[in-house]
């Protein structure tokens, strides 16, 4: 297929994906190369896979620890507003403190262990407070105190953006090249345009 008219198909494809239509992986076969397909559908691979991440182990720990933290808390809120329950409302408000405090020294090792894993936490451990407002959640976490709701830290691309992401390379490799062309062509063109002949030594 001569290069003028990939390009033109590769923008009508582009074309219809900016305007909310889809296009098959069929008519995107028809003007990219085996290789850029190739490409296309090792990102869609990963993408899928980033979707289907599971949580780190270390962090079910973590949320264990913290969901007991905040029974005893719940139950501290609870016994703070019965008369004569202060003695029980301080205990388990201890208790939730404590469980907390240890929750998030936990948390600080596994990340000092491995940095990956910040990537699933919603905030800093530093300047947490001991509250189940106040402590790192993990994201995807159900909670209501959790600051990311979405299931995965990977952000989610669609298979339409990574189609389109895959023409407009594809579109860009096709106009460098055939500008290169058109500049190699110029200097020649503009060469043979400029010489000139010495007929000095040529008897007539």
């Amino acid at each position: 297929m001569k290069v003028d008219l990939r390009i033109s198909r590769i923008q009508k494809l582009i074309d219809r994906l900016e305007g909310g239509e889809d296009v098959t992986t069929s008519s995107m076969n028809r003007v990219l190369t085996p290789f850029q397909m190739k490409e296309f559908k090792t990102d869609w691979e990963d993408e899928l896979s980033n979707r289907r991440a599971q949580k780190p182990s270390q962090l079910k720990t973590y949320e264990r620890m913290i969901g007991i933290g905040c029974l005893h808390y719940q139950k501290m809120e609870r016994y703070s507003f019965t008369r004569d329950k202060n003695r029980l409302a301080k205990k388990f408000s201890d208790k939730a403190e404590d469980i907390f405090e240890k929750a998030i020294e936990y948390l600080v090792e596994q990340l000092q262990a491995d940095s990956n894993l910040r990537m699933w936490i919603d905030r800093e451990p530093d300047g947490s407070n001991l509250t189940p407002m106040g402590i790192p959640r993990v994201i995807g976490s159900s909670s209501f105190e959790c600051l990311v709701k979405t299931r995965s830290p990977y952000p989610v691309i669609t298979k339409k953006e990574l189609k389109l992401r895959a023409l407009e390379l594809a579109l860009a490799d096709l106009t460098e090249s055939s500008l290169e062309s058109l500049d190699v062509t110029t200097e020649i063109v503009c060469f043979s345009k400029s010489k000139t002949l010495d007929f000095s030594s040529f008897r007539f």
